[in-house]
This record gives structure tokens, sequence and C-alpha cells, in this order.
């Protein structure tokens, strides 16, 4: 995959809410992946995602689906992470920076996920 920060980034959430978003259990693409990598580490997960044809096809389509022109690898200026809730804590997942969950702080009750997300 080039240039597929965002397409991680959407991995990342949907991988961390499969039960939320009814995923879990399901036949569908992610759930698919999840199943052939579950017992993986971070880095055969990222090899598989390479060679996992389905998420390739999906990437590519909707790169070019948008409404601004596809950039370039080399030319690309932005970079998306996942910032996700996970046992009561903010967890940034950025695979380019860092080299495994970067856990900010815990989530107050009274604030909830998504103030203390705006807050980062």
């Amino acid at each position: 995959l080039d240039n597929a920060c965002g397409t991680i980034a959407m991995i990342h959430s949907i991988m961390n809410n499969r039960d939320i978003l009814g995923v879990s259990g399901s036949d569908c693409i992610a759930e698919k992946f999840y199943k052939a990598t579950i017992d993986m580490d971070g880095d055969g997960r990222g090899r598989y995602l390479d060679t996992f044809q389905d998420i390739v096809d999906v990437h590519n389509k909707l790169v070019t689906a948008g409404q601004s022109n596809v950039v370039e690898s080399d030319k690309v200026s932005h970079h998306f992470v996942c910032i996700t809730s996970v046992s009561g804590h903010l967890v940034e997942l950025d695979g380019a920076y860092n080299s495994g969950p970067n856990i900010i702080h815990k989530i107050s009750e009274s604030e909830g996920f998504l103030s203390t997300a705006a807050k980062f």
C-alpha cells in the first residue's frame, strides 16, 4: 500500500471498535483481516496488509474517488493517525512515528472520549 496512512488509521479505528461497529463475527473485509492476523505482531500485520488484496483494492478505489488529485507519495504533506479509547485511556495509534500505542492519558468520566480527544 502506498500513501496509506488514512487507510491504516481507519483500520486501527475499526479494529479497536469491532463490537461497537458490528464487525466482530461478520464476513466483512475488516473481520477477515482481523482473523487472518490475530496471532501476528505489528510488523507481521503490516507486511500482511501489503498483500491483503481486498484492503489494497478498497484503498486504491478510494484514493481515486476523492475530489482532489492523487498526490505522489514523496510529495504528500499530510499525515493521518488514529485516536481511540483503550481501557479508559486516550491512545494514539501511529505506526509512522510511534513504535507502539502511545497512551496519552486517562479519559475522565466527566469529559468523555470526544472532549478528551479534542484537547489532544
